[in-house]
Formats: C-alpha cells, sequence, structure tokens
C-alpha cells in the first residue's frame, strides 16, 4: 500500500515525554491524534497544559494536535507511532520471579572504588598554534616515533 503525503493521517500512541513532543512536532505540519489511556494525561493535555513540562503551553496549543483515550478514534488514522513507557519500575520493583532472579544475579557498582587513568604530566597544548605530529607526544610515556613526526 503506497500513500501520498496528503493521504497520512497519523496518531501518536502514548503521550508520555517521547510521544507528546512527538505529536506536537508533527502537529506543526498536519492534524495528528494523541493517544493515551490516562484519562487525566488527556484532559490536561486538553486544557493546554503538560505537567511534564516537557512541551511549552504556547507549542501545545500551536499544534493541530487532538488528544484521546477513545481508541474508535484511531479508526481514521493509517499511521500509528507507538512510543512506550520507560520502564523504570522494571528495576526498582521488579514483580516476575525470573526478572528478579535475574537482577539479583548482577554484579552491584560498589561505591568508594574510584578507577582512573594515569594523569599525562605537563602543559596541555595550544589548539591556535598547533605543531605536527600529536599534540600530546611531548608528553606522553607511551609516545612513539611516528607520534612526533604526523
Amino acid at each position: 500500500m503506497s500513500l501520498t503525503l496528503d493521504q497520512v493521517r497519523v496518531a501518536v500512541i502514548g503521550l508520555g515525554y517521547v510521544g507528546l513532543p512527538l505529536a506536537v512536532e508533527f502537529g506543526r505540519q498536519r492534524q495528528v491524534i494523541g493517544f493515551d489511556i490516562n484519562p487525566r494525561r488527556v484532559e490536561e493535555l486538553r486544557a493546554g497544559h503538560d505537567r511534564t513540562l516537557e512541551v511549552a503551553d504556547d507549542e501545545l496549543a500551536s499544534a493541530d494536535l487532538r488528544c484521546t483515550t477513545d481508541e474508535a478514534e484511531l479508526d481514521a488514522v493509517n499511521v500509528y507511532i507507538v512510543t512506550t513507557p520507560t520502564p523504570i519500575d522494571l528495576y526498582k520493583r521488579p514483580i516476575h520471579p525470573y526478572t528478579i532472579s535475574l537482577l539479583a544475579s548482577l554484579p552491584q557498582p560498589t561505591t568508594g572504588v574510584e578507577t582512573r587513568l594515569p594523569t599525562i604530566e605537563g602543559v596541555a597544548p595550544s589548539l591556535a598554534e598547533r605543531e605536527r605530529g600529536c599534540a600530546f607526544a611531548p608528553r606522553c610515556p607511551v609516545a612513539l616515533p611516528l607520534c612526533h613526526e604526523q
């Protein structure tokens, strides 16, 4: 099925921190249906305010965006963009026993242990008056003759 640009009817499903800015951006060019399952979220967007502050009120007002919780409104659409929530709760409060055991088996980062690369002594080279070769070669303990030449 091939569509011309004039035939495209877009819906963004999920009006969170990814979906809403995307829907507003598309809404600058064409009418967009924004679908979300959260009635409170849809009502606040219809009232012209995004409590997450991902989109400014004036940007929201200027977009040709119709927000809805009614799945039937998606019947008129032929391009669906699905944005899904980031599974933050998966790590903080896992439910499935497999996920719990998998997360328990991962090594935990330790605090207080710091890994640092060795410091290269000397003065940083000037970017304005660059010499031949690698800029760090004069103060690099492992510099090769090639580093000074190119």
